[in-house]
């Protein structure tokens, strides 16, 4: 719809200028054609209107998002917590979510999504509801409904809430799905563009993260320094 409007603009800005031009070279007289110019210049001028909203706004939808921003609004760094991160020291942030150990403080906390991919069934390929038949008066004979053979695959369940770092453990506290493991227990842990795994020696955990990398590097010096 976005680009009909446009080529439609396009087209009336087109027919709006040969008219102009018309003008120019006395080929229209302005005097009596003066209805039929200034419909066609209204209906140019609208249509211009109508497809310079269009991609204002369209420009502003794709406007960027602030990096920075969206790191301050979404994990317990501020400016000054962050460039200590950059510097190589360790922030000590408050949370009153956690109930400490002893001798344990909170490095890092975010806004995360943990990801769990199952394979479950998903469907089924052929089956039959079942039918009845009569074979006499008063005798109707029904076969038993059946669901086929089932159809498998992957499924990745979402469950948002909030992934906390201290200096022993790892923990993510979320309504469904949440887990804590202990920082000398983990065994791996893997970048990317837009989250993190790792693994302890009785599971594995996948999360969305903002500016994975920061919790990355912390939870893998953390783990080294623990194992």
């Amino acid at each position: 719809m976005r680009i009909l409007r446009k080529a439609i603009g396009v087209i009336f800005g087109l027919i709006s200028l040969f008219f102009i031009l018309a003008i120019f070279v006395n080929e229209i007289d302005f005097g009596s054609d003066y209805g039929l110019v200034l419909i066609f210049l209204s209906i140019a001028a609208l249509f211009g209107y109508l497809s310079y909203r269009s991609f204002s706004k369209n420009k502003r939808s794709h406007k960027e998002i602030d990096p920075m921003q969206e790191i301050l609004e979404n994990t317990s760094l501020t400016e000054e917590t962050l460039e200590e991160l950059k510097n190589g020291t360790l922030p000590v942030v408050y949370t009153d979510k956690l109930i400490l150990q002893p001798d344990e403080v909170c490095h890092y906390y975010t806004n995360a999504t943990r990801l769990i991919t199952k394979n479950r069934v998903i469907g089924y390929s052929g089956g039959s509801g079942g039918a009845s038949f009569r074979i006499a008066k008063g005798v109707t004979l029904r076969t038993g409904s059946y669901k086929g053979t089932p159809i498998r695959g992957d499924v990745t369940e979402e469950s948002p809430g909030q992934l906390f770092i201290t200096n022993k453990r790892l923990i993510f506290v979320a309504p469904k799905n949440n887990f804590q493991t202990s920082l000398d227990k983990i065994t791996a842990i893997e970048l990317y563009r837009d989250g993190i795994s790792l693994q302890d020696n009785k599971s594995n955990y996948a999360m969305l993260l903002v500016a994975p990398e920061y919790p990355y590097t912390i939870i893998k010096s953390l783990a080294e320094q623990a194992s």
